[in-house]
């Protein structure tokens, strides 16, 4: 008999991710060909959380000590035809021979051609990473441009029953946006990923990751499989508009896109309320931008962060704007 608490968890709406990584110890069986079949068994495996498949699963990778190499730029080793381009348009290199091991971070082969059973062994007993399996190969590839955000047990056990996620949407300055600004607004983010009440947690229903102009274009692409062009861009920035509770607008800079989004939300789209978090380097001119609260019923809130926008979530005008 399934008593009512029970019924509460099952229709709950979890916003969390989990990842079950098996482990695999190749290491210990000397000349044997690292490739898995129907009947191979693991010799363990580690469970993991994350706020996104991509997260959930790097993390498993890492908590189960695959040996997953997490470097900006990484050397892979590719043995077969296997589409790699997920890889190289995040700046990895890719190459087809092994000059030296020790300049190799992962192998790829998906083959399971026995001319290859030499080079997998190899890669085993030089402690690379080896994937043999496509659908692993494009999974890691969006993985590894995911932001970790890691938090104790306990607050993931919390957040099946009680707490309330208050999705955001983030409008940052994209054009204009350099490596320093993208820095900044990092932070901002960490901090407002790693708020948490008793009753209350953020989602950042635009990513996790701050970008510049130099990487969201990249970002678009690799994460929604489109080419990115004005409309493919607006669209999706508008369907994320309509997921949103509240919007964050985080001033750095110019950026005429936010008059777009802010008007798109007063006048058409789902009227969310608005927070300026306003760099004092920047400060806000558009005039259009200005003394919005009440128009069209538009909940606006306005502040200077006179401590970095970095501090937004102890912010007190924050706080009671949430």
């Amino acid at each position: 008999m399934v008593d009512d608490k029970e019924l509460e968890f099952i229709h709950r709406e979890i916003d969390y991710v989990g990842v079950k990584c098996p482990q695999f110890s190749f290491s210990r069986l000397p000349e044997a060909d690292p490739i898995l079949g129907v009947e191979m068994a693991s010799t363990g495996e580690v469970a993991c959380f994350g706020k996104t498949l991509d997260e959930a699963y790097l993390k498993s990778l890492i908590a189960s000590r695959s040996g997953v190499p997490i470097k900006k730029k990484l050397n892979i080793l590719k043995l077969d035809d296997t589409d790699t381009s997920i890889y190289e348009k995040q700046g990895h290199n890719v190459v087809t021979e092994v000059k030296n091991w020790k300049e190799i971070d992962m192998v790829i082969d998906c083959s399971n051609n026995a001319e290859n059973r030499v080079t997998r062994r190899n890669a085993v007993d030089f402690s690379k990473y080896l994937v043999t399996n496509a659908q692993q190969v494009e999974l890691l590839g969006r993985s590894l441009n995911a932001n970790l955000s890691c938090n104790p047990y306990s607050f993931y056990k919390k957040n099946l029953y009680k707490k309330r996620n208050i999705k955001i949407f983030i409008r940052q300055g994209f054009t204009e946006s350099s490596v320093e600004k993208q820095e900044k607004l990092q932070e901002t983010f960490d901090s407002l990923l790693n708020f948490q009440t008793e009753d209350t947690y953020f989602t950042l229903v635009t990513g996790n990751k701050a970008e510049s102009k130099d990487t969201f274009k990249t970002t678009f692409e690799i994460e929604n499989n489109k080419e990115f062009n004005p409309e493919n861009f607006r669209e999706y920035r508008l369907n994320k508009l309509h997921e949103a509770d509240a919007m964050i607008i985080l001033r750095t800079g110019l950026s005429e896109s936010t008059v777009f989004e802010v008007a798109y939300n007063i006048l058409q789209g789902p009227n969310i309320p608005m927070f300026f978090a306003i760099d004092p380097e920047a400060p806000l001119k558009t005039t259009l931008l200005r003394d919005l609260t009440g128009y069209k019923n538009a909940n606006v809130v306005y502040k200077t962060m006179e401590h970095g926008i970095e501090n937004i979530a102890k912010d007190p005008d924050f706080l009671d704007f949430i």
